[in-house]
């Protein structure tokens, strides 16, 4: 199997139900070098699924998502989708203390901090808050990467990417993930003022028009190149600018999981490699 540099099967891909050996089982026999995993995966036996996906040519390369780099950070008053509170206040269970330091005990080489609850972050207390989880990530040689999603409070990628700059930490980045990309209207031109080197992607499509519950549609992702979104225009301007970070599927969509893990991840790399997303 074509194995390829820094291709990531992200963990949505194949469902976050999946547990993580299968995971990196599919990832490896579909040419993957790195998956992501939750901050909740492998809390007891770190460096046992460290070994055993180094052995099959994995790395388990980013904690994704973490909700507690904010501190005591609440839910607004207004009602959210249950299942959505209820998987956010998981992730919120872990400090960010203990999630730097899995994160380090696995070898990864990120993690990916979001705002859970769709409370609008101001540009100082984010910025603070990141700093500080910057600050404790580099104690590791770890980075972090802020997620904007168009439900959230950092809806936009230049939104992020302010909070990122305010920051201030080298070791501070974002993650670009095309379907939030686009259905958030970020301005492509965001990505003339991002450094590269401070980039992860994530990719998955969707059609041109989109629905009014976008948390619920976010549920429902196509493979890179079966929808609508211009996703050739983003991968032409990140090849223009050099970009050569981590980039993988996450195509997040119960009928895809359906399929099985390897079958899912198999058909995700293969809908990139089409795409030439590889840098």
């Amino acid at each position: 199997m074509r194995c390829d540099p820094n291709l990531t099967l992200w963990a949505g891909t194949v469902g976050v139900h999946v547990l993580l050996g299968e995971r990196v089982r599919a990832a490896a026999a579909c040419g993957y070098t790195a998956v992501s995993l939750l901050p909740t995966e492998e809390l007891r036996h770190p460096a046992q699924a460290r070994a055993t996906a180094a052995s099959l040519g994995i790395q388990l390369s980013v904690l994704d998502p973490v909700v507690s780099w904010l501190g005591e950070w609440e839910p607004p008053n207004q009602a959210l989708d249950q299942g959505r509170l209820s998987f956010m206040k998981t992730m919120a269970q872990l400090g960010l203390d203990e999630v730097v330091a899995h994160a380090a005990m696995l070898g990864c080489a990120s993690i990916t901090v979001i705002e859970p609850y769709g409370r609008p972050l101001p540009l100082e207390l984010g910025a603070e808050a990141l700093a500080t989880a910057c600050d404790k990530a580099a104690e590791h040689g770890l980075e972090v990467r802020l997620e904007p999603m168009p439900f959230t409070g950092v809806a936009d990628l230049r939104s992020a990417w302010s909070i990122v700059q305010a920051a201030g930490r080298a070791n501070g980045g974002l993650v670009l993930d095309t379907w939030h990309f686009f259905r958030s209207a970020s301005e492509l031109d965001v990505l003339d003022e991002i450094p590269m080197s401070r980039l992860s992607v994530q990719l998955s499509d969707a059609p041109a028009e989109a629905d009014s519950d976008l948390w619920e549609e976010s549920s429902r992702r196509l493979l890179p190149g079966a929808g609508e979104l211009d996703l050739g225009r983003v991968l032409k301007l990140l090849r223009t600018r050099g970009f050569s970070g981590p980039i993988g599927p996450e195509v997040v969509s119960p009928a895809l999981w359906a399929l099985g893990p390897t079958e899912a991840a198999g058909r995700a790399a293969a809908a990139c490699r089409s795409m030439g997303v590889v840098m």
